[in-house]
């Protein structure tokens, strides 16, 4: 699943002002927190001081924290991330009928559930 949006760092001196001439700083992100794998462009690289993330994803359905980091800054993580199931577009046997008997209710009941393109 993609984000809907992009995320955006800013690089900030010891004061909290923005680093706006700053086109050195490597950022790199990962999960804090969460199941799955983060996915996309991790590493990045500022412009004027900003650090765009733009195909940031995961395959996960989740309550997520991402973490940033650099050498010699302070690393930052966000807060909770709930990241939604997309658009169903199929569905799947979650339990096969069994237990069968001419003219009887199955014995074990068919589950289906309703994918999304990740399963």
């Amino acid at each position: 699943m993609y984000f809907k949006s992009a995320t955006a760092l800013q690089v900030l001196d010891q004061f909290g002002n923005l680093r706006q001439l700053d086109g050195l700083t490597v950022v790199t992100a990962s999960r804090a927190s969460g199941s799955g794998t983060l996915q996309g462009t991790l590493t990045n690289t500022a412009d004027f001081g900003i650090v765009s993330y733009t195909d940031s994803r995961t395959m996960s359905s989740a309550r997520s924290r991402f973490c940033s980091t650099s050498p010699a800054l302070t690393s930052v993580t966000s807060d909770p991330i709930v990241v939604g199931p997309g658009i169903a577009n199929r569905l799947g046997v979650h339990t096969q009928p069994g237990s069968a008997t001419a003219g009887a209710p199955f014995g074990v009941q068919p589950v289906i559930k309703s994918r999304d393109q990740f399963d």
